[in-house]
């Protein structure tokens, strides 16, 4: 009898200690931001308390305490499957689509990363000013985009590229593997989703990371780190909220700012809700859906 009242107080207690974190998770989400973090630990604080309140909801003469504990779990686990579900229908329908175009500065970042000097810049610049070289592609849900850019339209996977390869002198171009057979490319730009490894957080920080590809030059004699990323910039997956759904509160959207800075970002406000991000290397501009360029 004393076992089984310690087991029901420590799950009465356990029910306590859970919504007092969870009005705290609350509050501190409604003050400083609402990321996936934090709606996710609430989440699982939730079905914590379900599955306790079950417990003790079935705990009695019908049912053993086995039996009450079989089926809190089968309780918790509809009810996390259910509320899964839910946010999920939620977030697509706060979800805004958005168009963006990014843009490389090629002059600035292929001569800071030793790609041309001053004269072969010259051989290259014309051809390069007139080639396609914006990315511009529609975000239509958090997971779906589209380009009418690449051959095929609609993707999942975020990566997309500018390669110069078409136009770069053949004697300028470097090879792309210790391979002879793979040949000899010019320099790409390209763009992916990742996560900040720099930043040390509870949870993941999901960024943008912009990259050069071209191989580096490890000594004096021609031998390149064909492994290696010339990274670029790394832009926060939060500068995008807005058209999440998620509604950063004031000291929030602050450190956002600082972070953009730290990044070497500066934010602008075009005509029509366009918002521009330009970085040393590369311009990002974007904007509503539904509004008119």
């Amino acid at each position: 009898m004393s076992s089984s009242l310690s087991s029901t107080m420590l799950w009465a207690l356990a029910i306590i200690a859970g919504g007092f974190i969870g009005v705290y998770l609350s509050l501190l989400r409604e003050r400083f931001e609402s990321g996936p973090g934090l709606r996710t630990i609430r989440l699982c604080l939730e079905t914590l308390a379900v599955g306790v309140g079950a417990f003790l909801l079935f705990r009695g003469p019908r049912f053993t305490d086995g039996q009450a504990k079989d089926l809190a779990l089968i309780v918790a686990a509809i009810y996390g499957a259910i509320s899964a579900v839910n946010e999920k229908v939620r977030r697509l329908e706060r979800f805004t689509p958005f168009h963006i175009g990014i843009t490389p500065k090629w002059y600035q970042l292929l001569l800071d990363h030793g790609v041309v000097d001053e004269e072969s810049w010259k051989r290259v610049q014309s051809e390069v000013e007139k080639a396609e070289n914006t990315l511009s592609f529609t975000v239509l849900s958090p997971k779906l985009f589209y380009s009418g850019q690449g051959h095929q339209p609609f993707f999942t996977n975020f990566s997309l590229r500018v390669d110069l390869d078409r136009i770069w002198p053949d004697d300028m171009k470097r090879a792309i593997s210790p391979e002879p057979r793979l040949g000899s490319r010019g320099p790409a730009f390209t763009v992916r989703a990742g996560l900040d490894r720099t930043k040390t957080s509870l949870w993941d920080n999901p960024v943008w990371a912009f990259d050069l590809i071209w191989p580096h030059p490890v000594d004096e004699k021609e031998n390149y780190d064909y492994s290696r990323v010339n990274l670029l910039a790394r832009l926060p997956k939060r500068a995008f909220d807005p058209y999440y759904g998620i509604h950063q509160p004031q000291k929030a959207a602050a450190r956002l700012e600082k972070e953009l800075e730290r990044n070497g970002w500066k934010q602008h406000h075009g005509v029509s809700g366009h918002i521009i991000l330009d970085h040393k290397y590369l311009t990002v501009l974007y904007w509503d859906i539904a509004d008119k360029w």
